[in-house]
């Protein structure tokens, strides 16, 4: 039997038309992920779930093809949260496409890129995917430290340009999956 508490529990995604796998904003945009909801420490975490404790999960990222990409924020919540969490996750962004990120939050994201795509690496099977996806859809074959190097040159001013070209709300779609009527969501 299921609970009432597990019917109120939601899938929200909140998409937006992104890179293609050659575009050298991808850089930028995985940087601005990794601040936006990319960790732990990023600032979604911190001002959806710990603080306000409107979702069980957050985060941001995104997906790059041959032709076309996407950059998404998926939450997992209780139906009665999700306008408070849009309305916050709304806020963040807007925040960064005003004001970009601290000098803190830039070096801090490059640091966890580093560290995350280094670690992932020491596994032959992510190698592989890597080198694989590299020769799939790549224009120019870059090794992972080249393409570290090219993360480390992102700025402040990078980010809010990205974020400025991505994040345009007339363009954004909503998916909710679970118990929700449409009428009730505001965006």
């Amino acid at each position: 039997m299921i609970s009432k508490k597990e019917t109120d529990q939601v899938q929200m995604m909140l998409g937006f038309p992104g890179f293609n796998y050659n575009e050298k904003e991808n850089y930028a945009e995985g940087v601005l992920n990794t601040i936006l909801g990319g960790s732990m420490s990023s600032r979604l975490f911190i001002q959806i779930r710990e603080r306000r404790g409107l979702a069980y999960m957050i985060r941001s990222g995104s997906d790059n093809f041959r032709d076309t990409g996407y950059v998404y924020v998926r939450a997992g919540l209780e139906a009665k949260n999700i306008n408070k969490a849009i309305e916050v996750i709304k806020k963040e962004i807007e925040r960064i496409c005003e004001k970009g990120v601290s000098k803190k939050e830039l070096a801090d994201a490059k640091t966890h890129i580093r560290g995350a795509f280094t670690l992932s690496l020491e596994d032959s099977s992510a190698q592989a995917n890597y080198y694989a996806s590299e020769a799939l859809f790549s224009k120019n074959m870059e090794d992972p430290e080249e393409r570290l190097q090219k993360i480390e040159k992102i700025t402040n001013e990078d980010i809010i340009k990205v974020a400025r070209e991505v994040f345009k709300w007339n363009q954004m779609r909503v998916a909710i999956i679970g118990n929700v009527e449409k009428k009730d969501v505001k965006f």
